[in-house]
C-alpha cells in the first residue's frame, strides 16, 4: 500500500527493462503502475534503435556509457537461489547496485538527452527524456 501510494504520488516511475519485467512483478504484489507513468530506458533504447537489438543489457549501457565505472555485480538469474540460501545481503547489495547504475544512465539522460551506443563505438542515441 505504501508503495502503491508513493508511485501514485509521482509523475514517472524509471527502470531499465521495467515495462517487460519489473512492472509485472510489482502487478503481481498489487502494486500498478500506470502505463503513462513508467519510463523504460531499455525501451527507449530499441526504440532509438529501431528494433530489439542483442547487446544492450545494463551492463553493456555502463560499459558504453561509463567505461571506468564497476558494472554489475552480479546475474539477476541467480538472485533467486541467493534468497532461497538465505543470501539476503547479497541479493540486496545486487539490486542496489542495479539501481545506482540505473540512476547513472538516467542522469546522463536527463544531462544530454543522449548515450553512447553500446553497439556501435563512437555513435550516440538519442533518447526521449521522461
Amino acid at each position: 500500500e505504501d508503495f502503491q501510494k508513493f508511485v501514485d504520488s509521482h509523475d514517472c516511475i524509471v527502470g531499465f527493462n521495467n515495462n517487460r519485467f519489473d512492472n509485472n512483478v510489482l502487478r503481481a504484489g498489487g502494486v500498478v503502475i500506470p502505463v503513462d507513468k513508467s519510463y523504460d530506458i531499455l525501451a527507449e533504447i530499441y526504440s532509438a534503435l529501431g528494433s530489439y537489438q542483442k547487446g544492450c543489457r545494463l551492463d553493456d549501457i555502463v560499459k558504453a556509457n561509463f567505461p571506468n565505472s564497476h558494472g554489475k555485480t552480479g546475474s539477476g538469474a541467480d538472485a533467486p537461489a541467493l534468497w532461497q540460501k538465505g543470501f539476503y545481503s547479497r541479493v540486496i547489495d545486487y539490486c542496489l547496485n542495479d539501481v545506482r547504475l540505473t540512476k547513472m544512465i538516467l542522469d546522463r539522460i536527463l544531462r544530454h538527452g543522449f548515450i553512447n551506443n553500446p553497439l556501435l563505438s563512437g555513435e550516440i542515441l538519442r533518447l526521449r527524456r521522461p
